[in-house]
């Protein structure tokens, strides 16, 4: 009888060993978030956003909008770009990603993160391509200026 107490103490504390396990690695996945969020706005020194808009329809439709990144209505499979331009005065040079979110997103081509200079300015062209159904897509278009 004294040989099945052993073992059993040996299953409780097998069982043991791996709740703690579990809980080690969820507090390991949670602080590992914790700290990226942490670092990931330490590292944006400033970022701005602008609402995006596109239509796809029959016609073609212009759109001369200076707040907002207004695509216009564009016939399917047709191409529309538009051109902002950035600029910052941070004293050392700054990554810059730009972001897209929202139904547009998928319709925007994809800007490779670049390095500005300081006082320097870049004209970034944002292309949107209508290659989808007739409708209405919106979302945001986001510049991050990031420190290194």
């Amino acid at each position: 009888m004294k040989k099945r107490r052993k073992e059993n103490n040996k299953e409780i504390s097998a069982s043991k060993a791996a709740v703690i396990l579990i809980i080690a690695a969820i507090v390991a996945v949670l602080l590992t978030g914790i700290f990226y969020n942490i670092n990931e706005k330490r590292l944006v020194y400033r970022s701005f956003e602008l609402n995006a808009t596109l239509s796809i329809g029959n016609i073609i439709g212009f759109a001369v909008d200076t707040n907002v990144l207004n695509f216009g209505i564009a016939p399917k499979w047709s191409s529309v770009i538009k051109e902002i331009t950035i600029y910052h005065d941070y004293k050392k040079p700054l990554k810059i990603n730009v972001v897209y979110s929202g139904t547009i997103a998928k319709f925007l081509r994809p800007i490779q993160p670049f390095y500005l200079k300081p006082k320097e300015e870049k004209r970034i062209n944002i292309v949107a391509d209508a290659n989808g159904e007739y409708g209405n897509y919106t979302g945001t278009v986001k510049v991050l200026f990031l420190r290194e």
